[in-house]
């Protein structure tokens, strides 16, 4: 009953913006009339369809590299992956794992009200080495529910972008 609540919540969030028409910058949100949801990672990840995990890079490994990764991402309607953006990680190589396995995420689209909505969420990935094992592993849930400035920071960013 809480998710229910929460994926409704989540889903009457949209942003309204007007875009140039002379002006051909990317586009940084949905159009104008797409519902966009912004949703807690614990909800994304209930509805994955198809996930890859990343691969702990061998040079990272021997250089003793590990932390947290944190991943912007932007699903379609019809949940395949239009962007991901590494938005904080402690090293390079550990970006590129979590690019190159989150290129091929997708989701199933859960909203059966907005067929037409976009999804935007985070995820975060933990690298970690013990005894010589190393190892990529889900936040906590508690860390997954939490939403990171990181994430506000680019929502509030591709608003201003989008209504300039």
């Amino acid at each position: 009953m809480k998710l229910t609540k929460t994926l409704l919540v989540v889903l009457l969030i949209s942003f309204a913006f007007n875009a140039v028409a002379q002006d051909q910058k990317p586009n940084l949100l949905p159009p104008a009339e797409t519902l966009l949801a912004l949703e807690p990672e614990f909800v994304s990840r209930h509805y994955l369809t198809k996930s890859a995990k990343p691969k702990y890079p061998e040079e990272a490994q021997k250089a003793g590299v590990q932390g947290k990764v944190l991943a912007f991402v932007w699903f379609d309607k019809d949940g395949k992956l239009v962007e991901a953006k590494v938005l904080s990680s402690p090293d390079e190589s550990l970006s590129n794992a979590v690019l190159s396995a989150l290129s091929e995420w997708r989701i199933s689209p859960h909203a059966p009200l907005f067929p037409e909505a976009n999804y935007m969420s985070e995820f975060r990935f933990v690298f970690s080495l013990n005894d010589g094992n190393a190892d990529v592993a889900e936040a906590e849930r508690t860390e997954q529910e939490k939403v990171s400035s990181e994430f506000t920071k680019e929502i509030e960013t591709r608003r201003k972008n989008s209504s300039k």
